[in-house]
């Protein structure tokens, strides 16, 4: 498999397996969940990058957890942040999706060009610090581009508004169990990896300035619940509740990214969250 580290390679199988929008719904009971709202609710912003893939099978995986994210109604934006130098393709890129709800994600896109851009991919500095100047008063969730909500989401946006000094970061489900020998994280397989971190801005700027590390870098799940528990935040994994779902049957990949340890063994045993209920 190209480019997984080889102490990880084990865990990462390909699979034959493609899924259409129903498939989707139907893994993850979509429209059979009931929520209770309370009131009118919290707003929901979505924060990622994207890219235009030249794997077509990957660019409809892309499309497709895009497409599940658009027609979540507990989604109130989804921002992508864009090296400025670059075209940002979204919206020609779901074209291959003949049924994708483009009037619906016009609605909810917001495309912002940043100058900072000093790696290929988006920081979680980078999203941390465009959240606190751009968003308030609203849950912010970074989360990978293969990575989307069920609508166990609405439980969130429909009830009051959480502590500003609780974040919440989510382990996954796997819509595909053919992809990894791990399963699911949200599970008693939990091995530390979270894939949606959310919070509400603003977040303290020291917190931001320890993590200039790219989204989806190894293993950098345990360094982010450590700056921010010892800035006196609580981190809880509340995948139990709220699920998100990961969708990589394809096991493209374009470059090795960082692999290594970022806090020590005694401080892992300090931060790993396992599964819990909101």
């Amino acid at each position: 498999m190209r480019f997984i580290p080889d102490k990880l390679s084990w865990m990462v199988k390909k699979s034959d397996m493609c899924y259409s929008i129903s498939d989707l719904m139907n893994i993850t009971n979509w429209n059979n969940i009931e929520i209770e709202k309370e009131h009118d609710g919290q707003s929901v912003h979505l924060i990622s990058q994207w890219y235009q893939e030249s794997n077509l099978r990957r660019r409809h995986e892309l499309i497709a957890v895009l497409h599940m994210n658009v027609i979540n109604n507990a989604v109130s934006k989804i921002h992508l942040l864009q090296p400025s130098e670059k075209p940002c393709t979204v919206e020609r890129d779901v074209q291959v999706d003949p049924h994708f709800p483009v009037a619906m994600l016009k609605s909810k896109l917001v495309i912002r060009f940043l100058d900072n851009f000093s790696t290929e991919r988006l920081t979680i500095k980078q999203a941390i610090e465009y959240a606190n100047s751009n968003i308030e008063n609203a849950y912010v969730v970074l989360i990978n581009l293969d990575t989307f909500f069920d609508q166990s989401l609405s439980i969130l946006a429909s009830g009051p508004m959480a502590s500003h000094k609780t974040i919440f970061y989510i382990s996954r489900y796997e819509i595909d169990p053919k992809s990894t020998k791990l399963g699911t994280q949200c599970s008693r397989k939990y091995m530390g990896s979270h894939d949606a971190l959310i919070f509400q801005p603003p977040v303290a700027s020291r917190i931001a300035h320890a993590l200039p590390f790219e989204m989806g870098t190894w293993h950098i799940e345990t360094k982010v619940i450590y700056e921010f528990v010892r800035r006196g935040y609580r981190v809880r994994n509340v995948c139990k509740t709220l699920r998100i779902w990961h969708l990589h049957s394809s096991q493209v990949r374009h470059r090795l990214m960082p692999d290594k340890r970022y806090v020590s063994q005694h401080q892992y045993r300090m931060v790993i969250r396992p599964p819990e209920t909101l």
